[in-house]
């Protein structure tokens, strides 16, 4: 079996990917405590970059304050972890790596201690790997939560 597209480019939308070796998102609890990526998490993606890894994709970063799951995971619910996250990307593409980012709302599975505000799900039922009851979203909170992913989205661009 020939794999030869492995090694060509690739466009995606108005971005030229150097091959077609991409990392999943993969959690790696190296963030700082404030949501912001440490330089852990700098020399952790330049890595995969130096890897010959076409595209990164960066783990899940949170869209919402009481969406956290965990103490170490990015942030990307408010403009402090741009810069931090634009260090990643600066890294990347010197070794010609790309990056994308998975946007993420733990849901059930937040931990309001982590997150410092109480964790919001669809229903108000117990995750069986949550920590804490979810706080049932009122409809009209849906929306504001969809915004969320579009804020922290235009935060990444600005990152990228």
């Amino acid at each position: 079996m020939k794999f030869e597209n492995m090694f060509k480019p690739i466009q995606i939308g108005p971005m030229t990917v150097k091959n077609r070796f991409v990392t999943p998102p993969m959690c790696t609890n190296f963030a700082n405590t404030d949501g912001s990526w440490s330089d852990q998490s700098v020399a952790y993606y330049a890595e995969r970059a130096k890897g010959q890894f076409g595209l990164i994709t960066i783990e899940a970063s949170v869209v919402h304050k009481g969406a956290k799951g965990g103490p170490r995971k990015p942030c990307l619910y408010d403009d402090n972890a741009i810069e931090s996250l634009k260090r990643i990307t600066d890294a990347c593409h010197k070794e010609g790596g790309k990056v994308s980012v998975q946007l993420q709302n733990a849901g059930p599975e937040g931990n309001a201690q982590f997150a410092g505000a109480p964790i919001k799900a669809a229903t108000a039922i117990m995750s069986e790997v949550g920590r804490d009851m979810p706080v049932e979203v009122p409809t009209e909170e849906v929306y504001e939560m969809v915004k969320g992913y579009g804020d922290a989205a235009e935060r990444a661009m600005k990152g990228c």
